[in-house]
């Protein structure tokens, strides 16, 4: 039957049965593609817009909850006391010394503005090679201050009942922040 008919109606025939098969893969393939792809696209949109204001309001309440706490406990790096602290502390359990930590109040320097005196006083309790050891190790040490007080006392005076060979040593650091 296609070789009865001419040239100009087998041309005719081959694009209309194109357009057919055109039509058949568009119905069942690339509509749904592209349908997917626009509905996506769209969601997408709307995702983004809707994402603080309804989405996920209890995750935003959550994760705001969280950053709360969380900023109640940073700590700053740079501060000072908290860098002497560690460093003494560090020395002192090298040292095999026993530390507790007395705060003072941070006095303004008046001179300046831009400087602060810091304060600290710490406690060793250990033997006596050990404090001395100790107290070198500190007064070596840069960054830490300069040592401001110094007392060694023995549990008799205190009157507290400890190994003999114990020792009590109070130290003031005193250091100038700028």
């Amino acid at each position: 039957m296609w070789h009865k008919l001419d040239d100009k109606k087998q041309k005719i025939v081959a694009i209309v049965l194109a357009l057919v098969i055109l039509y058949v893969a568009y119905v069942f393939s690339f509509k749904h593609a592209i349908e997917a792809y626009s509905l996506n696209k769209n969601l997408k949109k709307e995702s983004s817009l809707q994402m603080e204001d309804a989405a996920y309001p209890h995750l935003n309440k959550k994760y705001n909850f969280y950053q709360k706490v969380l900023s109640d406990y940073r700590v700053k790096k740079e501060e000072v006391d908290t860098k002497i602290w560690q460093a003494v502390s560090d020395m002192a359990v090298s040292q095999q010394v026993k530390i507790s930590y007395n705060p003072m109040p941070q006095v303004a320097d008046t001179a300046a503005k831009s400087s602060a005196i810091h304060q600290q006083q710490f406690i060793f309790r250990g033997g006596y090679f050990h404090l001395v050891k100790l107290l070198d190790t500190l007064s070596k040490s840069e960054g830490l201050g300069k040592i401001a007080q110094l007392t060694i006392t023995s549990p008799k005076n205190e009157g507290v009942k400890e190994n003999a060979n114990t020792l009590s040593m109070q130290l003031g650091l005193t250091a100038v922040e700028r």
